[in-house]
């Protein structure tokens, strides 16, 4: 388990500068139909403006599933949550690469995504109200409690648990905790969300013509027992021949998953993936990037550091690293 990381907030939030307000900007080189968006800076109303045209726009085309990276140490919380709603709205990725952040306000952006990719650092503490000047305590109690109140209202609309909201209220609101990926993961903040899951699971048990539970189960024992069928001459591509044949198959498959070879099996599956997907990123080939393969291997070992297993730690490198030397 990792040590509980505290920061005062003016250090953490060299986590972001306080005074360079946040930029809505899009990837002119995305590859995604839904485009590919940074908010970085401090979230103010603008940006909630900013993201809802983007909704807007994507709702009149048809389209969902853009893809939002996160860089910023915080700012309006109820901007934040604004924003949240739309990328909600756009069944959108969030994500925060290894060398970015997303703390106080930008929490309640990556909470709204419907998709989820954590691998920097994502930074929580007791959401306070943005009344300045004096109000007499009567009035605070009012607005504290309407803001917490707001901010829980939200985080539960997102199917995340009490337990996100509880962990935030403790840490004060000049101090910022630092989640680990053990707290990532039980606060569900580094997957989809579970109806966004739903929905693609419902797709593909229609697509496999089984029932919901059937396909539950057979969507288990693939996700191991097709390990077996990557082997050092074979690529990815047999992993997913066995995937789509148990879930097509009409063969009664065993109830339990067979025994793995645990990680070790895992890390080969990452390893064979990443050198279908990206075949400069194998070091015994032809044509082998350098340059490339090195930066995979520091997010690789920097990931590690932070608890991830080997496995996690390349699927998140290469998912990070591969498209940036990708021709």
């Amino acid at each position: 388990m990792h040590p509980r990381r505290l920061a005062p907030l003016f250090a953490a939030l060299a986590f972001a500068s306080s005074t360079a307000l946040a930029d809505v900007t899009k990837d002119a080189s995305c590859q995604t139909a839904a485009g590919c968006y940074t908010i970085a800076g401090t979230i103010t109303n603008e940006d909630a403006a900013a993201v809802a045209r983007i909704a807007a726009s994507l709702k009149d085309q048809g389209v969902v599933g853009p893809k939002f990276l996160l860089n910023s140490g915080g700012g309006s919380l109820f901007a934040g949550i604004e924003i949240g709603k739309s990328l909600r709205q756009m069944r959108a990725l969030a994500m925060v690469t290894l060398n970015s952040q997303c703390a106080s306000a930008c929490v309640f952006i990556l909470a709204g995504a419907s998709r989820r990719a954590t691998y920097g650092a994502v930074g929580i503490h007791r959401p306070y109200t943005e009344q300045v000047g004096n109000i007499d305590i009567a009035q605070a109690q009012v607005e504290y409690r309407d803001t917490q109140a707001k901010a829980r209202a939200y985080l539960q609309d997102m199917n995340l648990s009490d337990d996100l909201y509880e962990a935030m209220v403790r840490i004060p609101s000049e101090q910022i905790q630092v989640l680990t990926p053990e707290e990532l993961a039980r606060f569900g903040l580094d997957k989809n969300d579970p109806v966004e899951q739903e929905f693609l699971d419902a797709g593909g048990a229609e697509l496999y013509g089984l029932s919901k539970s059937e396909y539950l189960r057979r969507k288990g024992i693939a996700s191991t027992e097709c390990g077996k069928y990557l082997t050092k001459e074979e690529t990815a591509q047999q992993y997913l021949d066995c995937r789509d044949a148990i879930l097509s198959n009409t063969s009664t498959y065993p109830a339990k998953s067979p025994p793995t070879g645990g990680e070790d099996l895992a890390l080969k599956i990452a390893l064979q993936v990443a050198y279908d997907l990206y075949p400069f990123l194998d070091h015994t080939k032809p044509g082998a990037n350098r340059a490339a393969i090195d930066e995979v291997v520091q997010v690789r070992d920097s990931l590690m550091a932070r608890g991830y297993s080997p496995a996690q730690a390349i699927q998140a490198a290469v998912e990070q690293i591969g498209p940036k030397y990708a021709e």
